[in-house]
Parts: structure tokens; sequence; C-alpha cells
């Protein structure tokens, strides 16, 4: 395999190159710009001892909190069950099937008793609402769940101003890198073919000769 056979054959389809990046551009463009757009709304919450109690009870509070990590992530669970989903669609007096295309999630942020409440969805303005209100349904439920330990909301979600995805140029440039690939891949598989079924030059004169 000579590398300046392959140089040359670049240089000389460049052509191919351009073609394969154009369409592949374009092809994740038209597809991008079809789908959906889906919004994400967040809202934070934390869970903390109740103050309800004196300095050193407090104390032990906190560190049972900070041990048992298993305790924030059950409040994650309750907040993307069923039964508070239901009692969200009450809030908001909307019919079951205006949410069944929103995706709802918690996570606990690392190293903290925080939790991050998500709502996708085709709607900004109903992913945050459903959002809030999870929140508040899962805060009235959680009230009297434990005795020593509340859950607080922190950041109250708000209508993104962006879908969360398609996110049109990130689409473009793996279009362009899959355009790029492809037609390296085709020239590549090209000029080895015609290096395959065409004779060298020398053999040609001899059997001439």
């Amino acid at each position: 395999m000579n590398p300046l056979v392959y140089i040359r054959a670049f240089w000389q389809s460049w052509w191919i190159l351009l073609a394969a990046v154009c369409l592949s551009a374009g092809a994740g463009l038209a597809f991008s710009y079809s789908q959906r757009p889906v919004y994400k709304a967040e809202t934070t919450f934390i869970a903390n001892p109740k103050m309800d109690a004196d300095s050193g009870e407090l104390l032990d509070r906190i560190d049972i909190l900070a041990r048992r990590t298993g305790l924030v992530t059950n409040y994650c669970e309750i907040l993307q069950s069923t039964l508070i989903a239901d009692q969200a669609i009450a809030i908001l007096n909307v019919p079951a099937s205006a949410i069944a295309p929103y995706d709802i999630s918690c996570v606990v942020l690392p190293d903290a008793s925080v939790l991050q409440l998500e709502v996708e969805g085709p709607s900004p303005l109903l992913a945050a609402d459903l959002a809030n209100a999870l929140g508040a349904a899962g805060l009235s439920y959680l009230t009297n769940l434990y005795d020593i330990f509340e859950l607080r909301q922190l950041d109250p979600a708000t209508p993104p101003d962006q879908p969360d995805s398609p996110n049109h140029l990130t689409d473009l440039t793996l279009s362009i890198i899959l355009g790029l690939v492809g037609g390296v891949g085709f020239i590549v598989l090209r000029q080895t073919l015609l290096d395959y079924f065409q004779p060298p030059a020398g053999s040609v004169e001899k059997v001439h000769a």
C-alpha cells in the first residue's frame, strides 16, 4: 500500500468527500428539525432534620441523615411514584392523558441531601407546572412520614426557554463527521478496488511487447 497513491486519490476525488458531507449534513438537519421538541423543567429539594430538638439530638439526626443515604433515595422514589403523579394531576386539574407524554425522574445529587426532580415533555409550561405540582403533592405526603426528618423545596421549576432536545448544532456536527468518515471510507475502498483490478503499468507493457 503506497500512501502517495491514496493521497493523490483524495486530492483527485475531493468532490466525493464534499458530496458525502453535504448529503450527510442535509439528512442530519432534516432529521433534527423533524423531531418534536422536548423541554426539561427541574426543581430541587433538600432533606434535613426537623428543628424540634435540642442541639445534641439535632446533631444525632444530622449524623443519621449523612450516613443513611437510602433515606434520601426513598424521598426520590416517592416523588416519582404513581401515587404522587395522580395527586399532581388533581392539583393541575388536567386529564391523565395530558401528562402521558411527560417523563418524570428524580436523582440524588452526589455527596448531598439534595434531590433534583426533572420533568421532560413537549410543553415548557406544563413541564414546569407538573414539576411543581409533583413537589407540592410530595411535600404534603411526606410531612408526617418521618418524625425526625423533613423535605423542603429549594428552587421551584420555571418554564425552560430552549428545548433540551433536539440539539440542532450537535446533530449537524455529528452528521458532518459521519459524512467525512463515509466519504473517506468510500474513496479508500474505491482506490483499493482500482489497484486490485488494474494491472501495474509495467506488466501491461510486457504483454504488448
